[in-house]
């Protein structure tokens, strides 16, 4: 209800246009604004796509696009519907006009409306100017870990959040292709490229192979990487018993990319 939303925000709620013009004195600032519609229905699409603003969601954009005024939708309707050619035809039409979709999630033969943090990413891109466009990142995040036999392992504390947040940012800055490489503990969002790797072996080859297949601006690796190697046993390890482990210094990763990277390298 309009008072769920006054609540929420501090602000009065448009449920209709009056005197004030609101469709107009809301996006007075344009390099400062964005407006987002959340959820978009099968019916506010086709009317944006076709220009009709008899309604207050088609309106606000009718003005506010043409303003200059950065535009995010974000679809929400049953599946069937928008894959309904008309639909895929106006979401292809409106995003080559330059407004940003937030894919829905598809769950239970429904469109449902995007996670919040989704949505949330997409505002700040906006409102960054994307600054970034154009440019790759590659961050390598999380922990390693070496086997000792085929259930221990030695590892770290490493959560893989820095990278996690060093990710979204960089998203949120504009850049075109974000790939991460390791693991976290919060999931990715989708437009996050996630490559897994546990082992410092799985880390290694993974970041050596996706440097050979795409040029990558920039880079950071604030993963916690082992230093050193272990022999794996064949075995369990019997319990019980005094064991003696032996490790063997490593190659650094960041010593190997140095060779490999020729863009911006950040190392924590």
């Amino acid at each position: 209800s309009p008072e769920i939303f006054l609540w929420a925000s501090g602000n009065d709620p448009v449920t209709e246009i009056t005197g004030r013009v609101e469709h107009i004195s809301l996006f007075d600032d344009p390099g400062n604004t964005v407006l987002v519609i959340a959820p978009a229905t099968y019916n506010t699409l086709g009317k944006i796509a076709s220009g009709i603003s008899d309604e207050i969601p088609p309106l606000m954009f009718a003005y506010a696009f043409g303003h200059g005024v950065p535009v995010i939708i974000a679809p929400a309707m049953h599946e069937d519907m928008i894959r309904n050619p008309i639909m895929v035809d106006n979401i292809r039409k409106i995003s080559s006009l330059g407004v940003s979709f937030v894919s829905p999630r598809i769950e239970d033969e429904k469109a449902k409306i995007s996670e919040n943090i989704s949505i949330i990413d997409e505002i700040y891109r906006a409102l960054n100017h994307r600054i970034m466009e154009g440019k790759k990142a590659l961050v390598v995040s999380g922990r390693s870990e070496e086997s000792l036999d085929p259930v221990r392992i030695i590892s770290n504390r490493s959560s893989g959040t820095t990278g996690y947040w060093l990710a979204r940012n960089l998203y949120r800055l504009g850049a075109s292709h974000v790939t991460v490489i390791g693991n976290t503990s919060q999931p990715l969002p989708p437009y996050i490229n996630h490559i897994s790797a546990s082992s410092t072996d799985d880390y290694y080859s993974e970041t050596r192979a996706e440097l050979k297949s795409d040029a990558y601006d920039i880079m950071f690796i604030p993963a916690a990487l082992s230093d050193f190697s272990v022999n794996q046993g064949k075995r369990k390890i019997e319990s019980g018993k005094e064991v003696s482990i032996t490790i063997k210094p490593r190659e650094k990763l960041l010593e190997s990319i140095r060779k490999e990277h020729s863009g911006i390298l950040v190392s924590f």
